[in-house]
């Protein structure tokens, strides 16, 4: 009987710890009564009720198991093209302070926010201050950042969370010099500090890809350069990926975020082609501005030869 209740038990605990999102509140309370129920003493019990209590428990197992779907149901709050692309932003764009670099100033800005039910901050606040500059520095980044906001069973959610902002001397030193550059270059002088993001038909320039061949445009950029995932070609896959971004005034792509996908890897060539492009802003009052684009590149093994870039020629009339 012993080894019946530890079942039990055991079992309750691994089933309650698995319930954790935001409607099962009910479902723990239903499993801490039950296992309370089941693992009483039962030395002197019936065989009625040792029948009762099992049946009691296999419905238990049961509920939780049909309930079990909801942790994979509920989707966190996530800047455009997630982690890693956070992460690899972070590092093209972070730029330390001078101040802070002269007074080897070192440690983990923390923000916290809400992400609302429509990508928009909330309540952005500094909860771990390392130092004005570094503080200012980890603001300025992230306010570049675009949310998808959270999602429980196709239902937008407002959401609190937190961001990390390490400064690490050393290696930053190693970042700027893996890079390039320890200051951002703007193409132009004059850059809107806003944070707006403009479609096309605002601007009076448009934003402008940079090619390192002379005549080169898309089209022959795409043929060059893409690289036809080995999966795809296996499994004969095809089709247009969509691609939304954002060109900064610096020139440089951020908020890379994937609208329609295609499958076998072609939709990460075509961030990675996205990515290797660098631009001229779009102009707006005589100032630099940041840009909204979307762009789509058929993947199509019949003339993988000639792979175009389908030029949205309305692509910044979002």
């Amino acid at each position: 009987m012993f080894l019946m209740t530890f079942f039990y038990s055991q079992h309750i605990r691994i089933i309650f710890s698995q319930c954790v999102t935001i409607h099962q509140g009910g479902i723990k309370i239903f499993f801490i009564f039950t296992g309370l129920f089941l693992c009483q003493n039962s030395k002197h019990q019936k065989p009625t009720t040792m029948l009762l209590k099992t049946t009691l428990f296999n419905i238990a197992l049961l509920f939780c198991l049909t309930n079990s779907t909801y942790p994979q149901e509920y989707v966190h709050a996530e800047v455009y093209g997630g982690k890693q692309q956070l992460r690899e932003f972070i590092k093209e764009e972070l730029v330390y302070p001078e101040k802070a670099l002269n007074e080897n100033t070192e440690g983990t800005v923390i923000l916290s926010f809400i992400v609302k039910s429509d990508g928009a901050i909330e309540n952005l606040k500094v909860s771990q201050s390392v130092s004005p500059e570094l503080d200012n520095e980890a603001m300025r980044i992230f306010n570049q950042l675009l949310w998808d906001p959270a999602n429980y069973r196709g239902m937008q959610l407002d959401e609190e969370q937190s961001m990390e902002f390490p400064f690490k001397l050393k290696k930053y030193k190693r970042c700027a010099k893996h890079r390039g550059y320890s200051e951002i270059n703007y193409p132009y002088t004059l850059v809107d500090q806003s944070l707006t993001i403009y479609k096309g038909h605002q601007l009076d320039e448009r934003a402008k890809p940079i090619f390192k061949e002379k005549g080169m445009g898309f089209n022959q950029f795409i043929a060059k350069n893409l690289v036809y995932p080995e999966a795809a070609m296996k499994q004969n896959i095809r089709g247009t990926v969509e691609v939304f971004f954002v060109v900064e005034p610096s020139g440089r792509v951020s908020n890379v975020k994937v609208l329609k996908p295609v499958g076998a890897g072609c939709s990460q060539e075509a961030i990675r082609l996205i990515k290797m492009l660098k631009w001229m802003p779009g102009i707006k009052d005589g100032k630099a501005v940041r840009t909204k684009l979307i762009l789509k590149i058929s993947f199509n093994l019949a003339d993988f030869e000639q792979h175009r870039y389908i030029s949205p020629n309305n692509a910044n009339q979002m």
